[in-house]
């Protein structure tokens, strides 16, 4: 009998002591695992927020460079370009600032005196030695029928009329709503998601 009671006390010992080795297991782990939520609930910034301030900036570096072609210089200033309340891109609801790309591919007649005019008195002058611009023109009405017309040689000499439809669905300011306006040795080629039947071609004054 006296044996049994000894076993017994063993056992419940051998029961105790296994219970207590696994609350401190317990313990150590939690003391020593890292907590996942802190950084989230605010010991640092979420993923999203990094995200949000890196799209910030960029939009920032865009903007500031957003007049200039790869290799261009900035373009002469262009009266009545005032960009829109807000920043220079993104849909504005009555009026459109139009982003022109001007490329200059001649090979004999550079379009050294080029003009473009728009509206009442809108006029831009690429410099006839840049091969590569680009200028924002505006503001165009949302929703009608506007006009740019290039003088590739000079306001003396042959101009083409190139009829803008702007839609409420584009992007004021946008490269995908842009321009391209194209001076060849013998003509203009005119293309934009604006740009009424998206293409227009003119020929050039004859040299001379």
């Amino acid at each position: 009998m006296a044996g049994l009671l000894s076993d017994r006390r063993r056992l419940w010992l051998f029961a105790a002591g296994v219970a207590l080795l696994a609350i401190a297991a317990v313990a150590v782990f939690l003391l020593y695992t890292p907590r996942g939520s802190s950084d989230r609930d605010g010991g640092g910034p979420s993923i999203s927020e990094e995200a949000s301030r890196s799209i910030d900036a960029s939009g920032q570096a865009v903007v500031t460079s957003e007049s200039v072609l790869p290799g261009s210089t900035t373009p002469t200033a262009v009266p009545g370009t005032t960009p829109p309340a807000g920043g220079t891109s993104g849909k504005v609801k009555d009026t459109f600032y139009v982003m022109v790309s001007w490329w200059d591919d001649t090979e004999k007649r550079p379009a050294e005196d080029a003009v473009v005019t728009w509206g009442a008195s809108g006029s831009w002058s690429p410099s006839g030695t840049t091969r590569a611009q680009a200028a924002r023109f505006g503001p165009f009405p949302v929703g009608r029928t506007s006009k740019l017309t290039v003088y590739p040689d000079g306001k003396a000499r042959r101009a083409g009329v190139v009829v803008l439809d702007i839609k409420s669905s584009m992007l004021s300011g946008s490269e995908r709503d842009g321009i391209h306006i194209e001076v060849r040795d013998d003509a203009v080629r005119v293309l934009g998601n604006p740009v009424s039947n998206f293409e227009v071609i003119f020929p050039r004054s004859p040299s001379g």
